[in-house]
């Protein structure tokens, strides 16, 4: 029973941080220009990310705050540290055909000469693929997807994300998922002095719940927030209320992840669980002079599996992480 409960708490929790998070990125990017289309928000999403990633990851730039001017000619962003700007850079997040050849051009221009020049991760691959075989200042990765800055600005506009958007989402989540139920239940299975088979089947079942769990989860919140902010936004009394704006579509993604991912859980348990476990046993018994020997190796390698965790879903890790430093 610890072991369930562990499993559905670690792939849901994760999912309602990263809903709090997002309806913060939500709510300062109002703050700071007002209620905006998405394609047109979602590049002020992308600095905010930014920034927070900054503050939270490299502190030795002091402290990065956005431009006090919208429309910045060349930084969106300045780090500052005992009144010394250590760090300044120019974003961009476009990954149309047109968006992208006109970054090229005020590249080519040298528009953004004299500061650190980066985008989404699809706009810095589109940007230095068109521009590969030109005299032209060249863009680094922030790290952080148009996939999400684009479903952070519709869900919490109303509009619902295209299902792209929503499954990179999901498969991250379920990944995490995965790989701390697995962690969760080695260690349980360490204490408790399990066997090598066991552990392999464990950590079968495990992984593949905490997945289904964390994805289905994501999924629901996602889809309950857009919901929930198309409904205020067809109530003006509603809409014209901050708090609930705010508040309102972020308490649905919370429950639709909590009963989602709880159900997932359930459905899994009881049968489900023991052939998924039987499945890891008779991996365990094809090679079964080494069960012992490999379970634990995976046991030894899970500190430095959930290590590279970052690695592996950089950009769902970096903004869920963010929200424990905003307050």
């Amino acid at each position: 029973m610890t072991e369930k409960n562990n499993d559905f708490n670690l792939a849901t929790g994760i999912i309602c941080a990263q809903n709090v998070y997002e309806g913060s990125v939500n709510s300062r990017v109002v703050e700071r220009v007002g209620k905006m289309p998405p394609s047109q928000s979602k590049g002020i999403a992308h600095e905010i990310m930014y920034t927070d990633k900054l503050n939270v990851t490299r502190p030795e730039l002091g402290v990065t705050k956005l431009s006090t001017k919208t429309n910045a000619v060349r930084d969106d962003l300045v780090s500052v540290k005992d009144g010394v700007v250590k760090y300044r850079a120019q974003l961009k997040d476009t990954v149309s055909s047109s968006g992208v050849n006109k970054t090229v051009t005020q590249g080519m221009n040298g528009k953004y000469r004299g500061t650190n020049f980066l985008g989404t991760k699809e706009t810095t691959e589109f940007y230095n693929q068109a521009s590969k075989n030109m005299s032209t200042q060249k863009m680094s990765s922030t790290g952080i997807s148009s996939k999400d800055t684009t479903r952070i600005m519709e869900s919490f506009s109303g509009k619902m994300p295209n299902l792209e958007n929503i499954a990179h989402n999901s498969s991250r989540a379920g990944s995490f998922g995965a790989v701390a139920s697995v962690a969760v239940g080695a260690v349980e299975d360490i204490v408790n002095s399990e066997s090598g088979e066991e552990v392999l089947a464990h950590a079968t079942a495990n992984g593949a719940r905490g997945f289904a769990s964390g994805y289905v989860g994501s999924a629901a919140a996602t889809v309950a927030t857009t919901a929930t902010a198309a409904g205020i936004a067809s109530v003006p009394a509603l809409a014209a209320a901050p708090v609930v704006v705010a508040a309102a579509p972020v308490a649905a993604g919370i429950a639709a992840a909590t009963i989602a991912g709880k159900a997932v859980m359930d459905v899994t348990d009881g049968e489900v669980k023991e052939v998924l476990e039987d499945i890891g046993r008779g991996v365990g018994e094809f090679v079964s002079d080494a069960a012992d020997e490999i379970a634990y190796k995976v046991v030894d390698s899970i500190g430095e599996g959930l290590d590279r965790v970052g690695d592996k879903v950089d950009d769902f890790i970096d903004s869920v992480s963010l929200f424990f430093n905003l307050f």
